[in-house]
C-alpha cells in the first residue's frame, strides 16, 4: 500500500490548464482499483493519494501518466507501508 504526496511546484495557470486531465487520471485510477482515495493536503498546496494493487515500480510508472507529474507541476513522495492493524470497516487493508 502507498501514501503518495503530490506537492505543487508549477505555476497555477499551468496547474489549472491540466486539472481536468489530472482529475480524469484519478477517476480512471479509482475505476481500475489502484487508487482508494484522494484529497487535498491541508497547510500545503498539493494532495494525497492512498493507493494499492501495484508494486513500487508499477506505481512509479503509473504516476508518470498523471498529467501533473508528466508536466512537472508536482513533486512526488511515495511512502510504501504494510498495514498491520485497522478498524473493522477497513479490515481488508490488513494483509493476512
Amino acid at each position: 500500500m502507498f501514501f503518495i504526496q503530490l506537492k505543487l511546484i508549477g505555476e497555477m495557470n499551468q496547474v489549472q490548464a491540466h486539472m481536468a486531465a489530472h482529475k480524469q487520471w484519478i477517476k480512471e485510477s479509482i475505476d481500475a482499483g489502484i487508487i482508494l482515495c484522494v484529497g487535498n493536503l491541508t497547510a500545503t498546496k498539493g494532495g494525497g493519494i492512498l493507493a494499492h494493487s501495484l508494486s513500487l515500480p508499477e506505481m512509479e510508472e503509473h504516476l508518470e501518466k498523471d498529467p501533473f507529474v508528466l508536466h512537472k507541476l508536482v513533486t512526488v513522495d511515495i511512502v510504501e507501508f504494510t498495514p498491520a492493524q485497522a478498524h473493522e470497516k477497513l479490515s481488508w487493508f490488513v494483509e493476512g
